[in-house]
């Protein structure tokens, strides 16, 4: 095994893609980088270097058939990238803030026409990845969102917020609000769906984690006993 070693500043993140060929490394240095995952390869330089952002790379994801990047910045901007070329494809400007969580939507053909955004300004976002263009605005937070991801079939939105609740969405241009998943007592840091979808962890800085019912939006469990707080 080797280092990957190019970057100016600590990294943030790293994400495999989804035929686990490549790594995406993200980092404060404003740009982020493509490495061969595999161990017998060269690791001196990157396949790809994505450079145009102008604040450190909060998070970063692969569209479902790996040909795609995107990113999402401290500059309020995501942006979508071509693995094979590295070139930019569009920059997504719509948040106020940070971006702190990006997804595009899973697809069973491997191509994707939706990304998903969420930001420290109280709102996810969805996109047509074609025309770059925002299809809808999911708000109702009051605070940060954390993160947020798609259900396992994509017809949803799960996002977990600064303000104690996580919220499910609906994944299409209204961006109606289906249910408020109210009972944590502190910070909402990470939610996500079983593989079946009928079911949602969400954790929490109360300590504890809960499980819900999706279809009803209802607690069935809270976790507890951590002596701090659960961060995924």
């Amino acid at each position: 095994l080797k280092v990957m070693s190019h970057h100016r500043e600590p990294s943030t993140k790293a994400v495999f893609s989804p035929a686990g060929e490549h790594i995406l490394l993200m980092s404060e240095d404003t740009s982020a980088s493509l490495w061969p995952a595999s161990s017998a390869a060269a690791f001196e330089n990157p396949l790809q270097k994505f450079e145009g952002h102008s604040h450190h790379i909060t998070c970063g994801a692969f569209s479902p058939d790996g040909s795609q990047v995107a990113l999402g910045s401290g500059d309020h901007l995501a942006s979508l990238w071509d693995v094979g070329s590295g070139e930019l494809i569009s920059f997504l400007d719509g948040h106020r803030f940070a971006i702190l969580a990006v997804e595009f939507r899973p697809s069973i053909d491997g191509a994707s026409g939706q990304l998903m955004t969420a930001s420290r300004d109280e709102t996810c976002r969805l996109w047509d990845t074609q025309s770059s263009e925002c299809l809808a605005v999911l708000s109702g937070h009051q605070r940060d969102v954390l993160h947020a991801c798609y259900s396992p079939c994509g017809g949803f939105v799960l996002s977990a917020s600064k303000d104690n609740d996580a919220r499910i969405f609906k994944a299409g241009s209204s961006g109606d609000c289906l249910h408020v998943l109210q009972g944590h007592t502190g910070w909402v840091t990470h939610a996500s769906y079983m593989s079946d979808g009928l079911r949602i962890v969400t954790s929490s800085r109360d300590k504890t984690a809960r499980i819900w019912d999706t279809l009803e939006g209802t607690c069935l469990a809270s976790l507890k006993g951590h002596w701090g707080p659960v961060r995924f």
